[in-house]
């Protein structure tokens, strides 16, 4: 691994060194701070525990380079999990024969917004387990799934918000 920066300071005088590369990074604590701040000979120490090394992506952004780890599995964006819901069961209403102006006056929503957010009713069920799972990108929000004209073809929708 070659590395593009290293060097950790930790609180009181501690050490750890990290390097990161393009596809992996790798943090090692200090054996002799660590044996001694334990007070346990360097011997006895499972070094193997003492560096973590995992694989992550760099991906180039507007505002800098933003650092993923590779499999990371967040939390389930619940804010974007409701909206599908809402977008599903407006749907599901009008297919049964009610009208868009009565759902926006019982809803009490403005018209762009059904007409923004009903979209998501239709995203692939790829894109809906990530989702569900934690595992999509953190830029996957409402406001970007509505302000794209979402393809209904599902591999276009996955190659835009999955890949």
């Amino acid at each position: 691994m070659t590395p593009v920066f290293s060097i950790l300071s930790l609180p009181h005088g501690n050490t750890a060194h990290q390097d990161l590369s393009e596809t992996a990074v790798r943090i090692g604590l200090d054996t002799d701070k660590v044996s001694s701040l334990i007070q346990t000979d360097i011997g006895k120490l499972d070094l193997e525990l003492l560096c973590i090394e995992e694989p992550v992506t760099l991906r180039k952004r507007t505002n800098g380079t933003k650092l993923t780890w590779v499999g990371y599995k967040g939390e389930p964006n619940h804010a974007l999990i409701r909206a599908i819901v809402t977008a599903q069961a407006w749907v599901e209403e009008i297919k049964a024969g009610r009208s868009v102006s009565d759902i926006l006056h019982a809803q009490n929503i403005p018209e762009g917004r059904i007409w923004k957010r009903i979209r998501l009713a239709f995203l692939s069920p790829k894109i809906l387990r990530a989702i569900v799972d934690g595992t999509t990108n953190r830029d996957l929000t409402i406001k970007m799934l509505t302000q794209h004209d979402l393809p209904l073809d599902w591999s276009e929708q996955e190659t835009l918000f999955l890949s």
